[in-house]
Order: C-alpha cells, then sequence, then structure tokens
C-alpha cells in the first residue's frame, strides 16, 4: 500500500512539472510572438508619424491565425487618421510597402476594422468615427516573421 501511494504521488509530481514545463513554454512562445507585434506597430506608426506628419487617433493589432487554413502566426495592425491630417496617403503606402509584407488603406466609416487579413479574427477601435469628418484607415500585414514561434498556440 505504501508503494502504491509513492509510485501515485511520484506519477501526479511528474505530470504536474511535465503540464507546468507545457505551460511555461507555450506562455514564452507567446509573449515571443506579443513582442514581435508589438515592435511592428512600433516601427508602422512610428513611420506614419514622423513620414506622413499625420494625426494618429489609435492603432490596433493582432497575431495569430489571420487568416487561410494551416498553421503559422500572422501579424495585422491598422491606424486609424483623419483624412484632413494627411497630404499624399499613396507616397506614404509605398514607402510602408518596402518595410511590411503588405500595405493598404481603406475609407472607415465605422469602427469595425474590415480586412481579408482577418478571417479568423475580429478588430474594432474604441475611438467613435464621428459621422462630420472622414477617416482612413491604414493596414499591415505581414504573413511570416523571421523571429516567429511557430508552436504558439495562437497560429494554430
Amino acid at each position: 500500500m505504501k508503494k502504491l501511494l509513492i509510485v501515485a504521488v511520484s506519477v501526479l509530481l511528474i505530470f504536474a512539472i511535465g503540464a507546468g514545463t507545457v505551460f511555461a513554454a507555450v506562455y514564452f512562445m507567446g509573449k515571443k510572438n506579443e513582442n514581435n507585434l508589438n515592435i511592428l506597430m512600433d516601427v508602422f506608426s512610428s513611420t506614419i508619424s514622423e513620414h506622413a506628419d499625420a494625426d494618429i487617433i489609435e492603432t490596433k493589432s493582432v497575431y495569430g491565425k489571420l487568416n487561410g487554413n494551416g498553421n503559422g502566426i500572422q501579424y495585422f495592425g491598422a491606424v486609424l487618421i483623419r483624412k484632413d491630417s494627411i497630404k499624399d496617403v499613396v507616397s506614404l503606402v509605398e514607402k510602408l510597402d518596402l518595410q511590411f509584407e503588405i500595405v493598404e488603406y481603406c475609407v472607415q466609416d465605422e469602427c469595425d476594422i474590415s480586412s481579408k487579413y482577418l478571417e479568423h479574427k475580429t478588430l474594432k477601435y474604441d475611438s467613435p468615427i464621428d459621422a462630420d469628418s472622414e477617416y482612413i484607415s491604414i493596414i499591415f500585414f505581414n504573413s511570416n516573421h523571421p523571429d516567429s514561434c511557430f508552436l504558439d498556440i495562437a497560429g494554430h
């Protein structure tokens, strides 16, 4: 009976250590991908601020399996801007296109961020979209990143 109790406690201890290790690994993989997204968003929004002199109202971003089938970590970011605060959105998008895989812009007339790159996720601006002003969203999408941790459960 005593041996059986020792074996049971040992098995539970091994299971707890294994589960804790797996949880820690998944947690740190997610933090690495979150950090990648934060760096991408910092570069994206600072480029918009510096080179377009645009008044950024809000930013939103997400990573994970955003569209398509299979596994993988993808990154998406959006910046909400008043249309009249930016002089030449086309040249800005061309500049950003050199740093990011896909860059696009669209007229933003509601809080929901609509994009074909957000098939599996939804994003929404917190700022109210005023009907008296015109807004645009400038977005980026990167389908891969050299520092992505592919074992992160967000990519599956």
